[in-house]
């Protein structure tokens, strides 16, 4: 039988309470590689999005504005309703190559909202959230518009060892981030059940921290 979606209606809001139109987009938190979604709220900032069953964060963007995301449950056939807010953004671009310096088409970018502690360090205990996905171009080249502050990049492509970094995004300002892909690294163990007994069939996923 074919799934049945949820929905996430809500309301888009700027920094002075202004209902805004803008693009909401939805990027899902367990799925490898990660599903996006999207649609767009009217001019009185109304949205109404169906998703598949599962987590997701979801994010508004508008011209010159982004907002954090926002981590949502999506049950079949029920609603979940959701204010998500925007203000001052920048663009963050770049280049991503690959072992050999060539830039790399098609490669997935992700911009990951990490929680932070008051000094202002990455919070690892609560890890981290998907906001914001793009791909490469033809010549490995990227844009994204993203909230003001902290950002993390990331890029990766089957066969390739990710890479990241963190840059300083100014509002109205493009912030230059290249990155280039490594050596894939390989993680190795057994999957037990609670008596010990090597359990088969069992879904390993590997998740940023």
């Amino acid at each position: 039988p074919e799934a049945i979606p949820g929905r996430v209606d809500g309301f888009v809001r700027d920094e002075h309470l202004h209902l805004v139109a803008a693009t909401v987009h939805a990027v899902s938190i367990a799925a490898s590689p990660a599903e996006a979604r999207s649609c767009r709220a009217r001019d009185d900032g109304q949205f109404s999005l169906e998703l598949p069953e599962g987590e997701w964060t979801v994010r508004a963007e508008s011209p010159g504005q982004a907002g954090d995301p926002v981590s949502v449950v999506v049950e079949p056939g029920r609603v979940r309703f959701v204010d998500l807010w925007v203000r001052p953004a920048g663009v963050v671009e770049g280049i991503v190559r690959g072992r050999d310096g060539n830039p790399v088409p098609d490669a997935t970018i992700a911009a990951v909202w990490r929680h932070r502690t008051p000094d202002g360090a990455d919070d690892r205990m609560r890890g981290a959230l998907p906001q914001a996905q793009a791909k490469t171009d033809a010549s490995g080249r990227y844009a994204m518009t993203l909230p003001a502050g902290a950002q993390t990049i990331e890029a990766g492509r089957p066969g390739d060892g990710p890479a990241s970094r963190t840059v300083a995004v100014r509002p109205g300002e493009n912030t230059r981030c290249d990155l280039r892909l490594g050596v894939p690294s390989r993680i190795e163990g057994k999957v037990l059940d609670d008596e010990g007994q090597p359990l088969g069939g069992a879904e390993v996923l590997a998740v940023p921290s």
